[in-house]
């Protein structure tokens, strides 16, 4: 049967309120590799030198081991690893001739190799990797080996002050994608990251948010430098960004304007006038003083790229809060569905001085922008909650009462 019409704009509207209950994260981590090698009892680079297939996605792995990062005990030439591929798409995680940083211990009690290899003696020598399987590096570099190295020689209540940090940072800025990561995860679960950020490691950072390809780490930083903003780091910061005149890579502005909370004006003179739309989004993030408010103002209304005017209406309710509303409500008017859903985010931290305009946005029909003021309601307190109960009941058009009551939570039935 082919969807109704109304079918299909009640599946917008939940899309809708799906999309503003979402907030930008970093993707979702594995078991920290930091972890595992900080609990494993034995910690080797090895070669892998022979795989064996066991039933049920089962593998076994014999390790020639070439270096010892951590070993209690002797440590012998070669090892014998289990693991399995739970999804059968998923190409086996070692391969005949992978080099390997490889946390491993014995097996738990419940492990389920101690019912597959009944063999007492084979079994006595398996072993299994750290960190639920996660606590591995595949083809480790000599930089990263030598950090991770000096990071585990660190007392373990050492490795929350300037020793840990450094090393942390050093391993952002050397380290391999999956490593580079969880350090920067470390780096932002510190507390008073200032008081431990020496020279040494800010430089790190800096360096870590230039790597190439690095991504997702960068924006890691960034967003644990606006957090705990760092004061060390400003200098290294001020040193990167003269030695790199006149290309400066965008984001040591970004780095500088998340430590500060704001960039100089002649840094967003410049920003704002390129061509680039990043450089744009990064001036308006950071926009402050007497003049910002008119320059961001003119920025929703006449810049071309979206993701600068879903930028410019956040700015604008942080610096001017209820005096941007009438800017904020226009912007749910925008064609392009993330700058309504900023001006949505944005109104709603705006509760309960903005339910008054919201609702008249809502009232009047179901463009897009009636939607988005909905999704503000809906993420607001008891007033818009006692508006959305309204609307549901005695707004004229069938598909907003519909969306209304999806925001409060009414069921709304079945259609046959």
């Amino acid at each position: 049967m082919r969807p109704d019409r109304l079918s299909i704009r009640i599946a917008q509207a939940v899309a809708w309120l799906v999309a503003i209950s979402l907030h930008p994260t970093i993707a979702w981590a594995a078991p920290g590799v930091i972890a595992a090698l900080e609990e494993a009892p034995i910690i080797v680079v090895a070669e892998v030198e022979r795989i064996t297939r066991l039933a049920h996605a089962g593998y076994l792995a014999d390790l020639d081991v070439t270096r010892s990062l951590h070993a209690e005990g002797r440590l012998p030439e070669s090892l014998v690893i289990a693991w399995e591929e739970p999804a059968p798409s998923r190409s086996p995680r070692f391969e005949k001739g992978q080099r390997l940083l490889v946390a491993v211990g014995a097996l738990s009690s419940a492990s389920i190799w101690r019912i597959r290899v009944p063999d007492d003696a084979a079994r006595a020598a398996l072993l299994e990797v750290a960190g639920g399987g996660e606590g591995y590096l595949s083809r480790p570099m000599s930089g990263e080996l030598d950090v991770i190295e000096h990071y585990l020689a660190v007392a373990v209540e050492a490795r929350e002050g300037d020793a840990g940090a450094l090393h942390l940072a050093r391993l952002c800025a050397v380290g391999q994608p999956k490593i580079a990561m969880d350090a920067a995860r470390r780096l932002a679960d510190f507390e008073g990251l200032s008081d431990h950020l020496l020279p040494g490691a800010a430089h790190a950072i800096v360096d870590a948010l230039l790597r190439p390809q690095m991504e997702r780490t960068s924006a890691l930083l960034l967003e644990m430098i606006a957090e705990q903003r760092p004061v060390a780091l400003r200098t290294a910061l001020d040193q990167r960004i003269r030695s790199l005149q006149p290309r400066v890579p965008l984001v040591l502005y970004g780095a500088l304007g998340a430590t500060e909370g704001r960039l100089d004006d002649a840094v967003t003179e410049t920003l704002l006038a390129g061509e680039s739309s990043e450089a744009r989004v990064t001036a308006v993030r950071y926009a402050e003083g007497p003049e910002a408010s008119a320059q961001l103002r003119a920025l929703l209304r006449t810049d071309r790229s979206p993701a600068v005017r879903a930028e410019a209406v956040t700015r604008l309710a942080r610096l001017d809060g209820i005096a941007a509303l009438s800017d904020l409500t226009r912007a749910l008017e925008d064609p392009a569905a993330p700058v309504r859903l900023a001006a949505v985010r944005a109104a709603a931290t705006l509760d309960p001085q903005a339910v008054a305009a919201l609702r008249s946005v809502a009232g009047n029909d179901s463009s897009d922008a009636a939607r988005a003021a909905i999704a503000a309601l809906s993420l607001m307190g008891r007033e818009a909650h006692a508006v959305l109960t309204e609307m549901a009941a005695e707004h004229p058009d069938e598909a907003m009462r519909l969306l209304s009551r999806i925001a409060i939570g009414q069921p709304i039935g079945d259609r046959h």
